[in-house]
């Protein structure tokens, strides 16, 4: 028992010999902060704040992106956490959930997944956590202690032609409009998100031209 302690001790004693009353004031609780509030928010119920302000925000190509993420993410998060509160967020549990993308996650390709893919998800794991602690959610943004791997060149094959043929014939009676896409890809080198922003004005069968606006490749 600490000096303190002891002199509380003599103090109660001699009070309650002489009869005198003791009045005990309970301590007052310390109100929580806001901050410390919003850190003990569902980490499921800020994952849906996230993709809803995003959805107003962001292309739609980003919106698919940062949505793919962020489901993977929670849905991995309630099978090891159940319960998860912001304030549970941390590096080593961002470590452990890069680890089973990159190794363990089952539903995807046999072959592992590719360095430009896990940089991908860096990335945009970097991005919700950066909102995350803007909206004072979380304190650190854990996305930028993992570290990136090397870039992979990315290899390009021929198509053959016998393979070419099979792919027209096929399509032709299946889906001969998916097959003018591919044609517009390959024949044309026009992106898929630009053919999608195609109008028919913009073809000229006479001139045998597809005219491309420079705005079609920032439309969702």
């Amino acid at each position: 028992m600490s000096n303190s302690q002891s002199h509380l001790a003599l103090v109660l004693a001699n009070n309650i010999s002489q009869g005198e009353p003791i009045v005990i004031v309970p301590k007052e609780e310390k109100q929580p902060t806001e901050e410390e509030l919003r850190l003990q928010t569902p980490f499921a119920e800020v994952s849906k704040k996230y993709l809803q302000e995003i959805i107003k925000e962001k292309r739609m190509d980003t919106v698919r992106s940062y949505t793919s993420f962020v489901n993977i993410f929670c849905e991995w998060t309630e099978k090891q956490y159940p319960n998860l509160s912001s304030s549970m967020l941390s590096h080593a549990l961002v470590a452990k959930f890069m680890d089973y993308v990159y190794n363990d996650r089952k539903g995807r390709k046999k072959e592992s997944m590719s360095n430009r893919t896990y940089n991908n998800y860096i990335k945009n794991g970097s991005a919700f956590f950066s909102w995350m602690v803007e909206k004072c959610y979380c304190k650190e943004n854990h996305f930028t202690k993992i570290k990136t791997k090397k870039k992979e060149d990315k290899t390009r094959i021929l198509i053959p032609k016998e393979t070419r043929e099979k792919i027209t014939k096929y399509l032709l009676s299946k889906s001969p409009n998916y097959l003018i896409m591919l044609k517009l890809v390959y024949n044309s080198l026009i992106r898929p998100k630009e053919i999608r922003n195609l109008y028919v004005s913009d073809i000229s069968i006479t001139k045998g031209q597809i005219t491309v606006s420079s705005k079609s490749t920032l439309v969702s």
